[in-house]
């Protein structure tokens, strides 16, 4: 299987329902540094970077030594921060157009390396464009 992957996880701190989440620690580690930790691990991503717009993060990111991208402040969603570093990598030819491109949401902690290479694998046979990973639930379990 192969595949030309790049995970860009956007983070900022200006959340609303829980301010700077992205940087309160969950047993020891951060939540970036869980979903940072989780993304590098999966063997089909050839990179992870981090999107930011906050000094802070890009700080806590260059001490890990991870790649971070700041991007513009006025970017309504994380999506859109994702969207700005694939066109940067695109225009420096960092990437290709069969580059594909993660949106790992830097507030799942609980993001595994399993579940990124799943949602990956379909794409790799170059026959599908788009995919998600799910969970399914029944009705007790949303109770």
């Amino acid at each position: 299987m192969s595949i030309d992957a790049i995970a860009i996880i956007p983070a900022r701190l200006a959340s609303t329902r829980l301010p700077r989440k992205i940087l309160r620690e969950i047993l020891g580690k951060t939540m970036l540094e869980r979903v940072y930790t989780a993304a590098s691990a999966c063997p089909l991503l050839r990179e992870v970077i981090v999107a930011t717009d906050a000094d802070e993060i890009a700080s806590v990111c260059r001490n890990h030594n991870w790649r971070v991208e700041m991007t513009s402040t006025d970017h309504r969603s994380g999506t859109d921060r994702v969207h700005e570093v694939a066109q940067r990598l695109l225009a420096s030819r960092s990437a290709t157009a069969e580059t594909v491109f993660v949106n790992v949401q830097g507030d799942e902690p609980l993001a595994r390396p399993e579940h990124i290479d799943a949602l990956l694998r379909p794409m790799a046979d170059g026959n599908h464009q788009i995919s998600t990973i799910w969970t399914p639930c029944s009705a007790e379990d949303v109770a």
